[in-house]
C-alpha cells in the first residue's frame, strides 16, 4: 500500500516558545502508512485465543507473576496475559482469567502468588463503600468539594461553568474532530486573557482517560483547574498559581476518550472483566477493518465484541507505532488500531500539540504508584534530555511517593503518548500511573487521598498529586527548560515557524511475531 501523507503544518504568529533542550518543534508531517499488520490466518487465530481467554469460565483473580527481571516481563508480557502496569519486588501483578491463562503461565515456567482471590467480590465492596463516602460526606477536601466519580456530561458541565465563572481566566476547548461515536472532545485553557492563543505562552497539557476504565485519571485533570483557579482569586492563596495562571497556559483535557469512558461508567459494575464486563472496558469504539463479521453490529456499550471492540489509544500514536508491547490483533486490550495515528481521539491530541507551544505533558492512567519519562522501547537507547528528564520526575516523584523511571524499565510499549510528542516535539512528557491498585478504586483512596496527599497514599504529608502537578506548573515556566524567539516585527507582518518531519513507526510485528518494514 502505498504511503499516506498525514499532514500537520500549521502557520505560526511571532511570539513563540521552541520545547525542550534538544528538538525545536512547533508542527509535523507525519509519512505513515495504514493497514493491518498480520495475515488473515494468523491474526484472527490470535483474535479467537484473545476472544476465549476473558470468556473462560470460574473467578477471575489477580496475582503477582514471579518475575524479578525486566526480561522476564517482557516475556510475561508477549504471552499475551492480562499484564497490569505494576511491579513488585516479587513481579508483575497480571489479571488472571482462568485456566488458560494459568496453563498459557505454567508453560512458560512461571509461578505466582495470589493477590486478589475475587476481583468481582472487590469491586462490589468498593460499590458500597463509594456510595457510604458520598452519604457521609457533604464536602471532600478536594479543591471542587467533589465526593464521588463524575461522569461525562458532569465533566463537559463543569468545564463550561468553569468558563463562565472565570471568563477571563477560562477558555473553552473543542478538539476538532468528533469521537468514533460523534461525540465532542472538550477541554479548557486557563490562563490570562485567555482567548490570545497566540500569546506565546509556554503550554502545560494535562489529560486523562486515554483509557476508559481509568477514572481517577480524569479527576486529578479536572481538579487541578480547580486548584488553579480558586488558588489565584483566594486571597492567601498558593502564591505559585497567580505566577502559573500568568505566565504559562494550562491546558487540560480531562476525558481524551469519551467513548470509552462513557461505556465504562455507565456499565454495570460487574468487575470480573470478562468480554462483556463493560466497566473494565479499556479501548476506545473503533471497529477494526480486520474484525470478522459475526462480531460487527451492535452498539459500543452491546455488541458481539463486548469490552474488547477498539483501539488502545496509548498504543496508537505514529512514533514507534507498531512494535513491541502492543497488539495486531483486533480484539487485543492493547490493540494498536489498523494504522499508526488512525483514531480520531489520538489524531486530535497530535493536532493540538502541533498547534500549541506543549513544554510540558502529563496523561494520567491508573495504576502502579509510577511517574514515567521516555523512552518506552529499550532499543531507542536513553532520551537526549535524560538528566534533565530524571530531574524533573524526582522532583514529582518527591511530592507524590512514586517511582521514577523511564517508561521501558518496567516493559516495552509501543505507540505511546510522551513518546510520539517527545521524539517529534522535544517537549517532556509524563506519564502517572496513579495509586497503589486498582483501575478505579474507592474515590476516597484513588482520587481524594491520591490528589490531596492524604493517607494512605504514598504522597501522604509531602503533597500527593496536587502538589507533583504545581511543580509540573513551574517547570513550564523555567527558561531553562525549552527555548524561545523573542523579538520584534513591524505592525501587520507576520513571522512564520513551520517543521516538517518524518514519524518513523517501529519494525511492523505481526500476530506471528515476525517483523515487517517500518512504515
Amino acid at each position: 500500500m502505498k504511503p499516506q501523507r498525514i499532514p500537520f503544518s500549521r502557520r505560526r504568529r511571532t511570539s513563540l516558545i521552541l520545547a525542550s533542550l534538544t528538538a525545536a518543534a512547533l508542527t509535523s508531517g507525519l509519512l505513515v502508512s495504514t493497514g493491518a499488520g498480520a495475515g488473515p490466518e494468523g491474526e484472527q487465530d490470535a483474535a479467537k485465543t484473545e476472544l476465549d481467554r476473558v470468556s473462560q469460565p470460574g473467578t477471575t483473580k489477580l496475582v503477582v507473576v514471579h518475575a524479578r527481571t525486566r526480561a522476564e516481563r517482557v516475556r510475561i508480557v508477549d504471552l499475551g496475559v492480562d499484564a497490569t502496569s505494576k511491579v513488585t519486588p516479587r513481579g508483575l501483578e497480571v489479571i488472571l482469567h482462568g485456566a488458560q491463562d494459568a496453563q498459557a503461565l505454567r508453560d512458560a515456567g512461571f509461578t505466582w502468588s495470589v493477590k486478589v482471590k475475587d476481583l468481582g467480590k472487590l469491586v462490589r465492596a468498593n460499590e458500597r463503600e463509594d456510595a457510604e463516602y458520598a452519604r457521609t460526606t457533604r464536602h471532600s477536601p478536594l479543591p471542587s468539594g467533589r465526593t464521588s466519580y463524575r461522569f461525562l456530561g458532569e465533566y463537559n458541565h463543569e468545564m463550561t461553568a468553569l468558563s463562565r465563572r472565570y471568563p477571563a481566566l477560562v477558555k473553552p476547548l473543542t478538539l476538532p474532530r468528533r469521537s468514533v461515536e460523534g461525540r465532542r472532545v472538550r477541554g479548557i485553557e486557563i490562563t490570562t486573557q485567555p482567548h490570545r492563543v497566540a500569546d506565546g505562552k509556554p503550554v502545560f497539557l494535562l489529560m486523562g482517560a486515554h483509557h476508559a476504565r481509568e477514572w481517577p485519571s480524569s479527576e486529578h485533570a479536572l481538579e487541578y483547574a480547580y486548584d488553579l483557579l480558586q488558588n489565584y482569586r483566594r486571597p492567601g492563596g498558593d502564591p505559585r498559581a497567580k505566577r502559573i495562571v500568568a505566565n504559562t497556559r494550562t491546558i487540560i483535557v480531562p476525558v481524551v476518550n469519551p467513548d470509552g469512558f462513557a461505556v465504562s461508567r455507565n456499565a454495570e459494575r460487574i468487575g470480573d472483566f470478562s468480554l462483556f464486563d463493560y466497566e473494565m472496558k479499556r479501548k476506545n469504539c473503533e471497529i477494526s477493518e480486520n474484525t470478522p463479521e459475526e462480531y460487527l453490529g451492535g452498539t459500543c456499550a452491546d455488541n458481539p465484541a463486548g469490552r474488547l471492540r477498539g483501539t488502545d489509544l496509548n498504543r496508537n500514536y505514529p512514533g514507534f507505532w507498531g512494535g513491541p508491547g502492543a497488539s495486531p490483533t483486533w480484539s487485543s486490550d492493547v490493540y494498536r488500531g489498523d494504522g499508526p495515528g488512525d483514531a480520531p481521539e489520538v489524531d486530535n491530541i497530535r493536532t493540538l500539540i502541533s498547534n500549541r507551544q506543549v513544554t510540558t505533558l502529563i496523561t494520567n492512567h491508573t495504576y502502579s504508584n509510577l511517574i514515567l519519562r521516555p523512552p518506552s522501547i529499550s532499543s531507542t537507547g536513553a532520551a537526549p534530555d535524560e538528566p534533565v528528564y530524571e530531574a524533573l520526575g524526582a522532583r514529582m516523584a518527591a511530592a507524590n511517593g512514586y517511582t521514577n523511571q523511564a517508561a521501558f524499565q518496567l516493559y516495552d510499549t509501543s505507540g505511546s503518548t510522551e513518546d510520539w510528542s517527545y521524539w517529534n516535539t522535544g517537549g517532556l512528557g509524563f506519564t502517572f500511573e496513579i495509586g497503589p491498585d486498582e483501575f478505579h478504586p474507592p474515590f476516597r483512596t484513588g482520587v481524594v487521598s491520591e490528589y490531596a496527599g492524604l493517607a494512605p497514599a504514598a504522597g501522604a504529608g509531602t503533597g500527593g498529586n496536587r502538589e507533583a502537578f504545581y511543580r509540573m506548573s513551574m517547570a513550564t515556566l523555567n527558561d531553562a527548560l525549552h527555548s524561545r524567539i523573542i523579538g520584534k516585527a513591524p505592525t501587520n507582518h507576520r513571522l512564520e515557524i513551520r517543521k516538517r518531519f518524518i514519524s518513523a513507526t517501529s519494525p511492523v510485528l505481526d500476530a506471528s511475531g515476525g517483523e515487517g518494514p517500518q512504515r
